[in-house]
Parts: structure tokens; sequence; C-alpha cells
């Protein structure tokens, strides 16, 4: 695989299933940001490949020590996610040009870095805003009223909590509506 292939696969992935966002916690009563770049996904075989091809490592579980696992498969899913300012700096701009839905939130991410350690919370804080918006607005998709089918998972014989976030139906679907003929 060629370097601008794999360049355009990690691209694909991170705007199908991955996310850039910028977190804001107030512990210290100031506010203090942290950058995170995650890709989420069941197949260990594409965590692996993410990890051998862009470095980064991988949780299969989440914050509070379960797992998050998808109903229909009864999968774990996995969080890969990059550290390091450097690291993220050289992964965004790798996939950049091939980004389609997150490439403003990638840039943003990318101008929040470049400001190496910059006072100016107005701009930080305008920054993360935006960000967040951009997460949130569904931008013109249509939505379904069913729901994802994603299950936290929380010990061996803990309850499974169902996480309900409304699906994205494909704004492109012409192939379900054609009937080939096989001949």
């Amino acid at each position: 695989m060629s370097p601008n292939s794999r360049y355009a696969y990690m691209a694909g992935l991170m705007d199908g299933e991955g996310s850039f966002s910028i977190s804001v916690t107030y512990e210290t009563g100031k506010p203090h940001y942290s950058v995170n770049i995650r890709l989420y996904n069941t197949n260990q075989r594409i965590i692996q490949w993410v990890i051998a091809h862009f470095g980064g490592k991988p949780s299969w579980g989440d914050k509070n020590g379960g797992n998050i696992i998808n109903l229909k498969s009864q999968k774990k899913m996995c969080q890969w996610f990059l550290t390091g300012r450097q690291a993220m700096e050289q992964f965004i701009l790798s996939i950049l040009p091939y980004l389609i839905a997150k490439r403003e939130q990638a840039n943003l991410v990318l101008q929040y870095l470049r400001m190496n350690g910059k006072h100016d919370p107005a701009k930080r804080q305008a920054i993360a805003d935006r960000i967040s918006e951009l997460n949130t607005e569904t931008q013109g998709t249509p939505t379904t009223n069913t729901q994802d089918d994603l299950l936290r998972y929380t010990g061996p014989h803990g309850p499974l909590l169902k996480l309900n976030k409304p699906k994205i139906e494909p704004e492109l679907h012409s192939d379900m509506q054609s009937d080939p003929t096989v001949k």
C-alpha cells in the first residue's frame, strides 16, 4: 500500500468512525484543555493496522472500566487514540488532504496544537467551542428514529447499559433502490 493510499484509507476511517475534539475540565478552577484524536472500531485487525502505520494506543474499555459492546455482533469496541502534540500534528497533516466530513475539525485541532502553549484563553475556548459545535450538528444529514445498537458492559455479572444515539441515514443509497438482474 502506497503512503498516499494509506493516508486516504486512514482519512476514510476517521471521517466515518473517528473524532477530533478538545475537552475542557475545570478541576483547578481554571480551564484545562485536552486534545483528543480517536478512532472507534470493533475489528481488532483494523486497530492493529492503524497502530502499525500511525502509532498511538488502543483501549478496549471505557474510562469507568466497562467495555462498549456492539449489540448486534456482541463485539467489544476498541478506542484508538494518539498522544503527544508532535504525533498529533504529523497525523493530521498526513491525512488532512483526504478528509471530507471532519476536515474543519482537524484544521481547528491543528490550529490549537500550533498555539504550542501560547497563553490565549479566549482563542483556546473559541476553538474548543467551534469543534464542539461541528461535532454535534448533523449538517443537514437526515436521521432515523432508530437507535444505535451499542451497549456498555459494566463487568462479568454487571448490567448492560444501552447507549441511545440516533443513527444517520446514508445520503447516497441508490444501490439499495436498484434491482440488479443477474442472468
